[in-house]
C-alpha cells in the first residue's frame, strides 16, 4: 500500500518548484491500516494532491467510509489518484466513494479498477458523479477485466463526458471486459469542444468499423483536439479505420493487431 501526499503548488504550472516537492508515506504492510489515513487529516487539509494505491491488499468496503471522511476534510485537494487492483471493493463501497468525492473540487481524477467485483451499478454511480464536476480538466479511467460491467454501463459512462465542459485531456482504457465498444463510442461523440488530447484503449474488445469511422468524423468537430491515441489491438478493424483517423488528425498514434502478412515476415533487421 502506498500513499503519496504533495504540498500545494505555488503556481498552476506543473514544473514549478513547489510541485516537485513530495511528502511520501509508505505503508509496507500486507494489510494497510485505514485508520492511519484518518490520522493524517490534519496534514491533508492543506495539500492539493493525493495518491492512494490499494492494489493487491485486503481492501474492504467499510474502508470507504474512512476515505469519505478523509475527502470531506480535504478542502484543497484538486488532484486525486486512486488505484484498486485485485481489491475487494464492491458496488456498495464504490457508491459511497463516489458520493464522498462530491465534496472535492477536483481538477484531475485518475482512477484504475482492475479485477474487482464492481458491476454496472458502480459505473453508473461514477457517471452520476462526473455530471457534478464541470471544472474537471484531466480524467483518466482504466478498467481491466471487470467482467460484470455491461455495455449499457460503459455507454452511460461515456455519455457523462458531455457534462465535463472544461475537460482537455481524457484517457479511457477498457481492456479485456466482456462487452462491445459500440455503446461507448456513441457516448464519446458528445465530447466537449475543450478536449485537446484523447487516448482510447479498446484492447481485446468487439467494435465495428462503422462506429469507429463515425467516431473519427465526430471528433473532427472538436476544434482543439490535436492529439489522439487509439489502441485497437485484439480487435478486427480494417485499413479504412486507420486511414480515416490518420487523415483527420495532425498527431495520431494507432495501435492495431498485425495482419497475417506481418506475422509471416520477421520484424528483425537484416544482418546483411
Amino acid at each position: 500500500f502506498l500513499m503519496i501526499l504533495r504540498p500545494p503548488r505555488s503556481t498552476q504550472s506543473r514544473s514549478s518548484a513547489a510541485s516537485d516537492v513530495y511528502k511520501r508515506q509508505h505503508r509496507n504492510t500486507s494489510s494497510p491500516n485505514i485508520f492511519q489515513l484518518v490520522q493524517t487529516l490534519w496534514c491533508i487539509t492543506i495539500l492539493d494532491e493525493l495518491i492512494l494505491d490499494f492494489s493487491r491488499v485486503g481492501f474492504r468496503d467499510v474502508w470507504c467510509e474512512s476515505l469519505g471522511r478523509l475527502f470531506q476534510q480535504s478542502r484543497h485537494l484538486t488532484h486525486l489518484y486512486l488505484q484498486f487492483e485485485k481489491a475487494m471493493i464492491s458496488d456498495t463501497g464504490f457508491l459511497h466513494l463516489c458520493r464522498s468525492m462530491t465534496s472535492l473540487s477536483l481538477l484531475e481524477l485518475h482512477l484504475f479498477l482492475g479485477w474487482t467485483r464492481i458491476t454496472k451499478v458502480s459505473v453508473v454511480s461514477l457517471s452520476q458523479y462526473l455530471r457534478l464536476v464541470p471544472f474537471l480538466k484531466v480524467l483518466t479511467l482504466e478498467f481491466y477485466s471487470n467482467k460484470e460491467v455491461t455495455d449499457e454501463g460503459f455507454g452511460t459512462l461515456t455519455s457523462s463526458f458531455a457534462y465535463l465542459r472544461s475537460l482537455s485531456n481524457l484517457t479511457l482504457a477498457i481492456v479485456s471486459c466482456a462487452i462491445t465498444a459500440d455503446k461507448m463510442i456513441d457516448g464519446l461523440s458528445s465530447l466537449s469542444n475543450t478536449i485537446s488530447s484523447l487516448s482510447l484503449n479498446f484492447f481485446n474488445l468487439t467494435v465495428s468499423d462503422a462506429k469507429l469511422i463515425s467516431l473519427a468524423n465526430q471528433l473532427k468537430r472538436c476544434p482543439n483536439l490535436t492529439t489522439i491515441m487509439l489502441n485497437l489491438n485484439g480487435t478486427k478493424t480494417s485499413d479504412d479505420v486507420v486511414i480515416r483517423f490518420s487523415d483527420l488528425f495532425s498527431t495520431c498514434l494507432l495501435y492495431t493487431s498485425p495482419s497475417p502478412r506481418d506475422r509471416q515476415k520477421s520484424r528483425m533487421p537484416s544482418s546483411a
